[in-house]
């Protein structure tokens, strides 16, 4: 049982699981969240338990923040993968302590974080050179730039 390293919240969990597995697992890697039962003070407590957690899942509208985001930085060192296609409350502060923080990530989904700018993507895609896929919003990004980037 503690040698758990994946898990999957679907709409069935409940979160007055969230302390059980908070106290008992330690290990996991990879959290992938399809429930909008689970807040993000829940997903933040998993992350703050699972220090070796490299992959996020977020596939529904869960209400990131810049200080969620910071806070899962700095729970997750090892953090490669982050998927929050869906609209979040995230803006350049979060992307910039993104880069700045969270030194590998290689892909990264913000498709609906509108508040985001074009000249932050430009910083993260210099910051994080590791970066194998990138999904921003297209209002983030000017058709020029994304011209520029298909080409590479």
């Amino acid at each position: 049982m503690t040698g758990l390293t994946s898990m999957c919240f679907n709409s069935f969990t409940k979160p007055l699981y969230i302390p059980l597995l908070v106290q008992y697992f330690h290990k996991l890697t990879k959290i992938a969240v399809r429930s909008s039962s689970l807040s993000v003070s829940d997903i933040l407590s998993l992350c703050r338990a699972n220090p070796l957690l490299q992959e996020v899942y977020c596939c529904y509208r869960c209400g990131f923040t810049d200080a969620a985001l910071k806070e899962l930085i700095h729970a997750c060192p090892h953090l490669h993968t982050l998927y929050l296609p869906y609209e979040t409350d995230i803006t350049d502060i979060g992307i910039l302590a993104l880069s700045e923080h969270c030194p590998q990530p290689r892909q990264l989904t913000l498709y609906n974080c509108d508040q985001v700018t074009e000249a932050v993507v430009l910083q993260l895609l210099q910051r994080c050179r590791k970066l194998t896929r990138l999904w921003v919003s297209s209002s983030s990004l000017s058709e020029e730039t994304w011209t520029q980037l298909d080409s590479n």
